[in-house]
Formats: C-alpha cells, sequence, structure tokens
C-alpha cells in the first residue's frame, strides 16, 4: 500500500504537501518533460571529496497513463550519467533507446530536447534513506522501458 510522505521538514509554517508515494515496481507511462544536463545536488565522489559534484543527466516525467487515475499529472524524476557509449551499462544510452524506440549505430547524435515531449513507460523505484534524523522514502525512475505502441493495444478494442 503507498504510505503518504512529507515533503517538508522542521517546523516550517509552510502548508505540509504530501503525496502517496508510487509502487515500487510498478509500470507507467510518462511523458518526458524536461531532461537537462546539472551538477548533481546529491553525489560526491566519497574517496575523492576535491573532485567535486558529478554530472548527471536530470530527467523529469508526467504521469499520464490512464489505468492510474490517482497518479495522473504527477511528476517524477530520475538520472543518468552523461555518458553516451556502447558499453552494455550505458544508463544513458539505455534511455534513450527506449525513448526512440531504437538501437543506434555507432556515431548516433542527438539533443536531450529532442526526448522532451516523448512517451515512455517508467518503472517505478522506491529510495529509503535517513534525512535530519528521520528515515524518508521517496520515489524516482529506476527504468524505462518504450512506450506501448498500438500493436501492444488489446487488439479486440477499436481503436475509433
Amino acid at each position: 500500500m503507498p504510505v503518504l510522505i512529507d515533503t517538508t521538514s522542521g517546523d516550517d509554517q509552510q502548508e505540509r504537501k504530501t503525496f502517496k508515494l508510487l509502487p515500487a515496481g510498478e509500470i507507467m507511462i510518462a511523458e518526458v518533460v524536461e531532461c537537462a544536463e546539472r551538477q548533481s545536488p546529491f553525489w560526491v565522489d566519497k574517496d575523492n571529496e576535491s573532485m567535486g559534484k558529478k554530472q548527471e543527466v536530470n530527467w523529469k516525467f508526467r504521469i499520464i497513463d490512464a489505468r492510474f487515475p490517482d497518479y495522473a499529472g504527477r511528476f517524477i524524476w530520475g538520472s543518468t550519467p552523461t555518458t553516451f557509449t556502447t558499453h552494455e551499462h550505458c544508463k544513458l544510452r539505455q534511455w534513450v533507446e527506449e525513448v526512440f524506440a531504437t538501437e543506434f549505430e555507432i556515431g548516433f547524435d542527438f539533443e536531450l530536447g529532442e526526448l522532451v515531449g516523448q512517451d515512455v513507460r517508467v518503472i517505478i523505484g522506491n529510495r529509503t534513506y535517513m534525512k535530519d534524523g528521520q528515515q524518508v522514502t521517496k520515489d524516482f525512475v529506476d527504468s524505462l522501458l518504450r512506450a506501448p505502441t498500438y500493436e501492444d493495444a488489446d487488439s479486440s478494442v477499436d481503436p475509433f
């Protein structure tokens, strides 16, 4: 069962915002609404802090899956390294291939902005950690799958 989480901290007098935690492992259709390179606000090389913050590609998605009306319009984020290679574990390449629904040839070039507006299926993950002495659980995009096509849909339903 999803759990409500508090997105404010301390004794703030602001209105408290709570959201249902998206269910881990669930696959939902979403739209890419932002995709940009940035310095990670969280990850610093713990073995060599002088290296500073790492660069990452920050992805923002909007849930648009009609099967989940409670989550419609909800935003969820994911991130990938900036490296774009043919290595089998290259997360950025894997995600971009799922968005464009194809495998790339050597030399493929694209702009992050080309991903915005594309539909994809997101696999939801949950992360639990300690913050200010309290246990916090947040959801994130763990992985991507290609958006469903008409062929994936129930063929017994007339699309018109």
